[in-house]
Protein backbone atom coordinates (compact mmCIF):
# COMPACT_ATOMS: atom_id res chain seq x y z
CA UNK A 1 0.00 0.00 0.00
CA UNK A 2 1.56 3.18 -0.80
CA UNK A 3 0.65 6.36 1.00
CA UNK A 4 2.54 9.51 -0.42
CA UNK A 5 3.87 11.98 1.68
CA UNK A 6 2.31 15.24 1.37
CA UNK A 7 6.08 16.69 1.09
CA UNK A 8 7.07 14.18 -1.63
CA UNK A 9 7.48 17.20 -3.85
CA UNK A 10 9.15 19.51 -1.47
CA UNK A 11 11.84 22.26 -2.35
CA UNK A 12 14.44 21.73 -0.22
CA UNK A 13 16.05 24.98 1.17
CA UNK A 14 17.53 26.40 3.92
CA UNK A 15 17.47 29.95 3.54
CA UNK A 16 18.69 30.95 6.55
CA UNK A 17 22.24 30.17 7.53
CA UNK A 18 21.53 29.81 11.28
CA UNK A 19 19.61 27.11 10.69
CA UNK A 20 22.14 25.07 9.01
CA UNK A 21 25.11 26.34 11.37
CA UNK A 22 22.90 24.98 14.39
CA UNK A 23 22.64 21.62 12.66
CA UNK A 24 25.66 21.51 12.19
CA UNK A 25 27.09 22.03 15.33
CA UNK A 26 24.42 19.93 16.58
CA UNK A 27 25.67 16.69 14.95
CA UNK A 28 29.35 17.31 15.79
CA UNK A 29 28.62 17.65 19.18
CA UNK A 30 26.56 14.35 19.14
CA UNK A 31 29.91 12.56 17.32
CA UNK A 32 28.14 12.64 13.65
CA UNK A 33 29.66 15.02 11.81
CA UNK A 34 29.04 16.09 8.02
CA UNK A 35 28.52 14.78 5.48
CA UNK A 36 27.11 11.41 5.74
CA UNK A 37 26.76 9.32 3.06
CA UNK A 38 24.98 5.53 2.27
CA UNK A 39 26.59 3.04 1.89
CA UNK A 40 25.72 -0.32 -0.15
CA UNK A 41 24.18 -2.27 2.82
CA UNK A 42 21.65 0.56 4.09
CA UNK A 43 23.75 1.70 6.21
CA UNK A 44 24.04 5.58 6.98
CA UNK A 45 27.54 6.60 7.61
CA UNK A 46 28.71 10.00 9.37
CA UNK A 47 32.08 11.91 7.59
CA UNK A 48 33.87 9.42 9.71
CA UNK A 49 32.71 6.28 8.07
CA UNK A 50 30.85 5.36 11.74
CA UNK A 51 27.93 4.03 11.56
CA UNK A 52 24.79 6.58 12.20
CA UNK A 53 21.90 4.12 11.66
CA UNK A 54 20.79 0.93 9.41
CA UNK A 55 17.57 0.99 7.62
CA UNK A 56 16.44 -2.22 7.72
CA UNK A 57 13.00 -3.59 5.66
CA UNK A 58 11.88 -4.14 1.43
CA UNK A 59 13.04 -0.16 1.34
CA UNK A 60 16.21 0.16 3.48
CA UNK A 61 17.63 1.11 1.04
CA UNK A 62 15.68 3.98 -0.65
CA UNK A 63 14.81 5.53 2.90
CA UNK A 64 18.85 5.89 4.02
CA UNK A 65 20.00 7.80 0.57
CA UNK A 66 16.88 9.67 1.58
CA UNK A 67 17.91 10.61 4.96
CA UNK A 68 21.23 11.23 3.96
CA UNK A 69 19.72 13.51 1.20
CA UNK A 70 17.83 15.19 3.53
CA UNK A 71 20.57 15.91 6.20
CA UNK A 72 23.45 16.67 4.33
CA UNK A 73 20.68 19.44 2.73
CA UNK A 74 20.30 20.84 5.91
CA UNK A 75 24.17 21.02 6.76
CA UNK A 76 24.26 22.99 3.37
CA UNK A 77 25.64 20.14 1.66
CA UNK A 78 24.92 19.25 -1.91
CA UNK A 79 23.79 16.25 -2.97
CA UNK A 80 26.37 14.46 -5.72
CA UNK A 81 26.43 10.95 -7.60
CA UNK A 82 29.26 9.00 -7.10
CA UNK A 83 29.51 6.22 -10.08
Amino acid sequence: MKTPSEHAQADLRISNPNVSADFIEALNKAEAPLPWEVNDIRQVLDANGYLVCDCEGPHGQLIAEMIVVAVNTCGSFRATRRA
